[in-house]
């Protein structure tokens, strides 16, 4: 909101600029008035008006010498003058001091909306000016960018950066491409009284520089503004916050809400998270990981969910207890993603995008989204090359079934077939007999008796050449089966 004064020694002018003026529509309220020009510095001074508008003819002080007094306190304040006929030499004195515009009486509407259009605009653009430059100054004193302490003091000076006892709440805001840092303020200042400074980090980290509070206190504020601000956005906000300190100290600090706010590695995001409650840092015995990572290769060729899912909550539960740093999460989560891929490709499956993955790991910030990301792409991974194993082997059971169409007089071997095709005797007869209808013996004997009939029908062999031509060496045995078969013996056909 824009504050104004207005300064005229006419009743009857101040009350027309008060209501014949909306306001609201400029984002200004009027927070006095004045009838003289003395009066006006006494308002200005307590008041600390943005714009001031001013008769230049006044008793006491006139609206010029007003200004000059003014501006020694207040030199953002503008200006607008309003002036009689003949009054233009001090118009010019005016611009001088400040003065957006000056407006002559009898004033009109059009010329004065004009006037405060033009005030207003410039006092936004200059707060927003201001605002960028202190929003700099105090990213460079958060990343310690200013080391002379001489210069550091002297520019907080002039900044008027006086706060001690403070602390960094920082505050990583993901599902919102565009964040709206005003209404972010906004709501920053409803929940949290104590509320200084706003500073964005990075695309979608803010830091909320802000007097120190109760640690309760701070949880509570941040829980409401949270579900607000992400009820309205549908986002989801994270926060890190400090330790307390003194603006002399917010690199420090600064450091400490960056280390509070990678905890959400631990308490997922959305969490609040506070210096004080971080666990410290453990290195990995990566001996332990090389093992478990060792178990995960094996279990994946087993093809066993269970155990595969069984083996990744082992793993990121190690690193979980000993509170292992992101990065080494990180680095467990991309040898993982090796294994699979390495598991698929000799299994026959062609891997690609594979910095996509990398790129997505990275991406992530909590110890359960990369654990969920590791399970399922390892159920993916059993899945494919599970399909990729029943087509294999319904092709091989195809050519075996074919093999043994085209050479069933020979003496054919199961257990060959099943060391070709990796699987026992015992699975493989049950899946050929699932095909064929029968039993493997079943179906050679079926093959074999069928051509002799057809042999014997044509009568050009006798039963003993039938015999061996269809696998028989002993054709007294060859009867006995062909009977069981057909219920007649061969040499009754």
């Amino acid at each position: 909101m824009i504050r104004v004064i207005i300064a005229d020694d006419e009743r009857i002018i101040r009350e027309g600029l008060k209501n014949t003026v909306d306001w609201n529509y400029f984002n200004c309220q009027i927070v006095g008035e004045a009838r003289n020009g003395l009066e006006g510095v006494e308002k200005a001074r307590e008041l600390s008006p943005d714009l001031i508008i001013a008769d230049i003819k006044m008793p006491n002080l006139d609206g010029l010498e007003m200004a000059e007094k003014i501006q020694e306190f207040n030199k953002e304040c503008k200006f607008i003058i309003i002036t009689g006929y003949g009054d233009f030499e001090y118009a010019k004195k005016a611009i001088k001091l400040n003065a957006v515009d000056f407006i002559q009486k009898p004033i009109d509407d059009d010329e004065l909306t004009t006037a405060i259009e033009k005030s207003v605009s410039k006092i936004i653009e200059e707060r927003r000016n201001r605002e960028l430059v202190l929003e700099r100054f105090l990213l460079d004193m958060m990343r310690g960018n200013i080391t002379d302490k001489s210069i550091l003091e002297k520019s907080m000076n002039l900044s008027e950066l006086q706060m001690k006892n403070c602390l960094i709440v920082l505050l990583q805001i993901n599902g919102l491409e565009n964040i709206n840092e005003e209404f972010l303020k906004g709501e920053l200042v409803k929940y949290i009284e104590e509320f200084k400074y706003l500073v964005r980090c990075h695309e979608n980290i803010f830091a909320v520089i802000m007097k120190s509070m109760d640690k309760e206190d701070i949880r509570s504020a941040l829980s409401l503004f949270k579900k607000r601000y992400e009820n309205i956005y549908d986002v989801i906000i994270t926060a890190g916050i400090s330790n307390e300190g003194n603006m002399t100290d917010l690199n420090s600090i600064y450091g400490e809400s960056k280390k509070a706010l990678k905890n959400k590695l631990y308490t997922g995001e959305g969490s609040i998270n506070f210096y004080n409650e971080v666990k410290k840092d453990h290195r990995v015995t990566w001996d332990n990981i090389i093992k478990m990572e060792m178990d995960f290769r094996l279990m994946l060729k087993t093809l066993n969910e269970s155990q595969v899912s069984s083996v990744i909550g082992k793993i990121y539960g190690y690193m979980y207890e000993n509170h292992a740093d992101l990065e080494s999460v990180r680095q467990v989560t991309i040898d993982l993603i090796h294994i699979i891929n390495s598991f698929k490709r000799k299994n026959g499956i062609e891997v690609s995008e594979v910095y996509r993955d990398y790129e997505e790991i990275r991406g992530k910030d909590t110890i359960e989204d990369m654990e969920d990301f590791i399970s399922k792409s390892s159920l993916d991974a059993i899945e494919e090359v599970s399909q990729v194993n029943i087509r294999n082997l319904d092709d091989g059971l195809n050519r075996i079934v074919e093999y043994i169409d085209n050479n069933y007089t020979e003496d054919l071997s199961l257990k060959k077939f099943a060391k070709e095709l990796y699987l026992s005797e015992g699975y493989l007869s049950k899946r050929l007999k699932e095909i064929l209808g029968m039993s493997y013996s079943e179906y050679i004997t079926f093959l074999r008796i069928e051509k002799a009939v057809e042999l014997l029908q044509s009568g050009e062999y006798k039963v003993v050449d039938v015999a061996k031509k269809v696998g028989y060496s002993d054709y007294r045995y060859f009867s006995k089966v062909f009977k069981r078969q057909i219920g007649i013996l061969p040499s009754e056909i």
